[in-house]
């Protein structure tokens, strides 16, 4: 080993009669461990709103940072090879060759993960994409009793005839990944098919100067800048923001109640109408409008944090509180931060909002998105400022309304739909004067 300032790894292995020394340079590689291991803690432990694609990264980070270690470990137990068991050896090298079998995978992953965002995955393709990552995997798992991939004899670790399987792997998921990126151009567009080709260089370009300087690990190290560069240009995050307010939309509302159903997190949902908005946008323009909503947002994130705000659409706000505070209080206070001042081009604006409340225990999941727009519509019917909890009980109110909905829908499709007017008559000029 050599001093702190230059961490090297020096390897003996002893061939006809003679030792011949390679210093292995895995300075890379230690700076590599300690910012994956931090990204990981911080990964891990930072909320996000898309959580099946932090899993996915976190699973993406694990898998990198099992390589780094393992490439590192490998080294050196491969270098003592006489003083390590033969079967820790083996077991050591064998796991490191499954975090090179699936590496070239991720890329392919994210790719296809890109791709479901847009126009939903196809479970097939990720089925038929598999089979040369689980025919090495079988494989490597046989080489102990086969020392196909490699083994182990009294001048050290050796490859096998059947070695090159990791490589013709790794260049099958490269092919994959620029087809499928190319074959799925329209969908991804063009920026994220040229970032695509920039990962994918990103990822290759290291193994090439490593071939060039076996002595440098480097592997390792591409590894862990492919799966950064993923993570730090993932748009997914982008789908979940309202472009004007910034405020979390309504895809992230119905992400949110999903996962309040699939956690069994009981909530309170408050949605906030605003009365008149477009006279707002008639006194002070439709940016002046914009910038008393943003706002608006500001004022209830402050409150309630960002991640309890949404945008519903239009002038309709949602924020989500959890079940143990007081209906009362948090009505009076979305009435209080509503009814602020707003100063917007030399003009003093106050608001004014009708609430609706919704309980998730009342909810029904497949039915979130028609019950806001009802209660919404309900609650605007009743007048300025008004306050309605909806509840099991307005589920007949749905029931009736769709009726309706549906069976004006029919009428005119079938062409039966008759309009009836009733005239209006005067008593005072004894003349009918309009009709209803």
């Amino acid at each position: 080993m050599s001093n702190c300032d230059n961490i090297s790894l020096r390897t003996h292995r002893l061939e006809a009669r003679r030792v011949m020394s390679v210093v292995f340079n895995i300075d890379f590689e230690i700076c590599t461990i300690v910012f994956a291991l931090m990204f990981i803690v911080i990964l891990v432990a930072k909320p996000d709103y898309d959580e099946y694609s932090r899993r996915i990264f976190i699973a993406y980070f694990v898998i990198g940072f099992l390589d780094v270690v393992l490439d590192i470990v490998t080294a050196i137990t491969d270098s003592y090879f006489q003083s390590v068991p033969l079967f820790v050896n083996y077991t050591l090298n064998t796991l490191f060759m499954i975090m090179q079998i699936l590496v070239p995978t991720i890329i392919l992953h994210y790719i296809y993960m890109k791709v479901s965002v847009v126009i939903g995955g196809h479970v097939r393709f990720l089925l038929v994409a598999a089979i040369p990552a689980i025919t090495s995997l079988i494989i490597l798992l046989t080489n102990y009793f086969t020392h196909c991939i490699f083994y182990f004899d009294s001048e050290g670790y050796k490859h096998g005839h059947l070695y090159p399987i990791i490589y013709i792997c790794a260049i099958i998921y490269l092919l994959l990944s620029i087809s499928y990126s190319f074959l799925m151009r329209d969908s991804l567009g063009k920026r994220q098919c040229q970032l695509n080709i920039i990962i994918i260089a990103t990822a290759f370009l290291p193994v090439l100067v490593q071939m060039q300087k076996p002595d440098i690990l480097l592997t390792g190290l591409s590894v862990m800048l492919f799966i950064f560069l993923m993570y730090f240009t993932n748009e997914n995050q982008i789908i979940y923001e309202d472009a004007t307010t910034d405020a979390l939309n309504r895809t992230a509302f119905i992400k949110h109640i999903s996962d309040s159903f699939k956690k069994g997190r009981k909530e309170h949902i408050y949605l906030i109408a605003l009365d008149n908005f477009k006279l707002v946008n008639e006194v002070v323009g439709v940016e002046g409008g914009n910038e008393i909503m943003i706002m608006l947002v500001e004022n209830l994130q402050e409150e309630y944090g960002t991640r309890n705000v949404f945008r519903w659409g239009g002038d309709v706000f949602i924020v989500t509180v959890q079940v143990e505070t007081e209906v009362a209080q948090e009505i009076e206070i979305i009435r209080r931060i509503i009814r602020k001042p707003y100063f917007v081009k030399s003009s003093m604006l106050e608001l004014n909002a009708c609430i609706c409340l919704m309980k998730t225990s009342d909810m029904d999941q497949d039915k979130v998105t028609w019950t806001i727009e009802f209660a919404v519509g309900k609650v605007k019917n009743l007048g300025k400022g008004s306050y309605i909890v909806i509840d099991k009980s307005i589920e007949e109110d749905m029931r009736r309304s769709v009726a309706i909905e549906q069976a004006i829908h029919n009428s005119i499709m079938s062409g039966t739909f008759e309009v009836h007017y009733q005239p209006i008559y005067d008593t005072k000029s004894c003349r009918f004067h309009s009709m209803e």
